[in-house]
């Protein structure tokens, strides 16, 4: 039992702040957040009305997640979720609150979600799969915010889901997943 919590806490990481595209191990992350870079580029900083999902490469649309933060109800209503996103999960989100994701499922996606809120920061964070699929590890996410106003009003970024065995729970290899092989 020990030993099965020890590799639990082992896929857990705390939210992390990403300064460069060279502290991102995953491409589809390095990927969307050049994309980011690019909005802060124009702007100064990444602006709601400078995102444009026709802008986003198309391999990585599926991969997506775009959360609006409502201060009325502090919390994050999901406005697109990415079809492999809610294939991999087994959960239909978009259009709904984060808080009525299963606790368990949506904890680390809300502490992700905060940690962008609160900093006005890109971040990466890393927790254990839940899931409908059996070889599911862990799930990536990099979060990365929109202003509005002088704050965060959105924030956007990718999921990657990590499976134990090769080959993904789709059928295709590549970005849907990566998968270990040690």
């Amino acid at each position: 039992m020990e030993s099965a919590r020890i590799q639990f806490d082992s896929l857990w990481e705390e939210p992390k702040t990403v300064t460069s595209a060279g502290d991102i191990a995953v491409e589809s992350m390095r990927e969307i957040y050049r994309y980011w870079v690019g909005l802060k580029q124009r702007a100064g900083r990444p602006r709601c009305c400078d995102f444009d999902v026709l802008d986003i490469p198309r391999h990585l649309l599926p991969h997506i997640y775009y959360l609006e933060y409502v201060p009325d109800k502090d919390d994050f209503l999901q406005r697109v979720l990415g079809t492999q996103i809610e294939h991999n999960t087994g959960i239909h989100m978009t259009g709904r609150f984060v808080s009525d994701v299963n606790a368990i499922t949506g904890a680390n996606l809300v502490q992700t979600l905060r940690f962008v809120l609160e900093t006005g920061q890109p971040c990466l964070s890393r927790c254990p799969y839940y899931g409908l699929h059996r070889y599911g590890r862990s799930v990536h996410r990099i979060g990365l915010p929109l202003f509005e106003d002088d704050r965060v009003r959105f924030v956007f970024g990718v999921s990657v889901f990590e499976f134990d065995r090769m080959g993904s729970v789709d059928g295709h290899r590549g970005l849907t997943s990566f998968h270990r092989t040690s």
